[in-house]
């Protein structure tokens, strides 16, 4: 039987997926969907326009788009991590509309009246929908918790073709560690990492590499340049999404300090390089990182328990071998790109089965 008539083969559907199109996350299920047989209608969030009155006829036009694929005959609207009140009421009444948390529209709860009435607006939006996904076990139970909603996990997922381990030889010299975000944030913990260099044994042989700019990086550079590590830490600037795979392969550990994160899609990429990860133990992040056999979890906010960590696998080739062997192990299991694609479209399938079933019992 070919693999177009095969049984489980889900349908070819009309997918408008709403959100930021210059994200590079919203890019890769787009496209890996199209590659599936789906056609893909894109409706941009972003450059809508600053005026209420942009931003109101930029909805307007969004809104008729997504009535006119809602009402395709397998048309499913996918909406990717929504937090704007306007368009979390404007976008109840759209069937079958299916919503993906990414962790800061659900976990982010700003104080005030304007956020009361912002969390109200969300949880109409995310009981009116036909169905909701999250990136983690952890965001799933936060929107539980929030809206009273069941999510299914679906995470990302990583593409192993392109995230492996580097060749077997290893070039001499330091210990490479490194740390990856576009912005240099609070959020992300670059501070403590800086400051957990600072408390390594003076006779360390390591090299640091953080790549991101913006936010802290000036802070960052002085408080370097302070700890007298100036030689040993290097500020790479924001790198082009191409380029991250080759930066983690050519690591030797690498850290995630961050406070708050739904997931952990820069560890599941290390993981899946056989680079072991050092990170904080929040959110999602242990659902990615196994303490001690794929990486070491330590506290937030904690820069000695953090250079403790760094220390121990700086010493120990052997350790960093074992623990990056059985990331690569633990990512090929539970988070390839094509198994998770393969849920996410059985999530629209699924939604697109009731509205046909519920449409054919109406007398």
């Amino acid at each position: 039987m070919s693999e177009t008539n095969a049984p489980d083969r889900v349908q070819p559907m009309t997918l408008g997926v709403v959100g930021n199109q210059g994200s590079v996350h919203v890019r890769r299920w787009s496209e890996a969907l199209a590659e599936r047989g789906h056609t893909i209608v894109p409706m941009d969030l972003s450059g809508q326009g600053r005026s209420p009155a942009g931003r109101a006829a930029a909805f307007r036009d969004l809104r008729r788009t997504m009535t006119r694929v809602s009402k395709a005959g397998r048309g499913v609207v996918v909406v990717h991590g929504v937090q704007e009140g306007l368009m979390a009421t404007g976008m109840r009444g759209i069937h079958p509309m299916v919503l993906h948390a990414w962790g800061w529209d659900v976990t982010t709860e700003l104080p005030g009246l304007k956020a009361r009435i912002r969390g109200r607006q969300l949880a109409g939006l995310f009981r009116a929908a036909d169905a909701t996904t999250a990136t983690s076990q952890f965001l799933a139970e936060a929107v539980r918790r929030r809206f009273g909603v069941e999510a299914t996990v679906v995470p990302f997922g990583i593409d192993m073709a392109r995230f492996g381990p580097a060749p077997a030889h290893r070039r001499p010299g330091p210990v490479r560690i490194g740390f990856a975000k576009l912005s240099l944030t609070p959020t992300y913990g670059p501070d403590v990492l800086v400051d957990a260099l600072g408390s390594l044994p003076s006779d360390s042989n390591f090299q640091v590499f953080i790549a991101g700019d913006g936010g802290l990086r000036l802070t960052l550079e002085e408080r370097v340049a302070t700890l007298g590590l100036a030689d040993r830490v290097n500020f790479v600037g924001v790198l082009p999404h191409a380029d991250i795979p080759a930066f983690i392969a050519d690591l030797d550990i690498f850290v995630m300090p961050s406070r708050t994160e739904a997931w952990g899609v820069a560890a599941a990429e290390a993981s899946a390089s056989g680079v072991p990860v050092v990170a904080t133990r929040v959110g999602g992040i242990p659902e990615v990182v196994t303490d001690g056999e794929t990486g070491i979890l330590v506290p937030p906010e904690n820069p000695e328990q953090l250079a403790a960590a760094l220390a121990l696998l700086i010493a120990d080739s052997q350790l960093r071998a074992r623990l990056g062997a059985a990331g690569r192990r633990k990512i090929e299991a539970e988070f390839r790109w094509e198994d998770c694609v393969e849920r996410m479209e059985r999530v629209y399938a699924g939604v697109t089965s009731k509205r046909r079933g519920a449409r054919a019992a109406r007398p």
